[in-house]
């Protein structure tokens, strides 16, 4: 019993420790707060956005004034990362943003060789 009872501290440790790691805290006030100026300085120069329904291939640029509108349609209440990892080199980040019109589960993947966390591609659905 006390084995079992440590294995599962430390495989909770481990997984908080992964949930913690590697979304820059910036990032995750951005959401929280609604600001696309201060999230759009993770943006690559291009990327692909996904908003609800709409795909986009777009710039950095026209990419912040996507979220920039997604914020004030959608005012955001709170932000949690879920989960940060690394698989087959590239890293991501999926987390939960509420807003005063719903809730949206968001994914974030960043770029392989980026040491500044450079997003190329960012996801908002709609939770059902």
């Amino acid at each position: 019993m006390n084995k079992f009872f440590l294995l599962c501290v430390v495989i909770t440790g481990s997984f908080l420790n992964v949930t913690s790691q590697d979304m820059p805290s910036e990032i995750t006030d951005a959401f929280r707060v609604g600001d696309a100026k201060v999230l759009a300085t993770y943006f690559n120069d291009n990327l692909e956005l996904k908003i609800i329904d709409k795909s986009y291939m777009t710039s950095d640029k026209q990419a912040e004034r996507i979220i920039e509108k997604f914020f004030k349609e959608h005012p955001p209440t709170s932000f949690v990362v879920n989960f940060n990892a690394t698989r087959q080199g590239s890293k991501y980040g999926l987390g939960s943003l509420l807003t005063e019109k719903g809730s949206f589960r968001v994914n974030i993947y960043f770029l392989d060789d980026s040491p500044d966390k450079k997003i190329y591609l960012l996801s908002i659905e709609k939770e059902s």
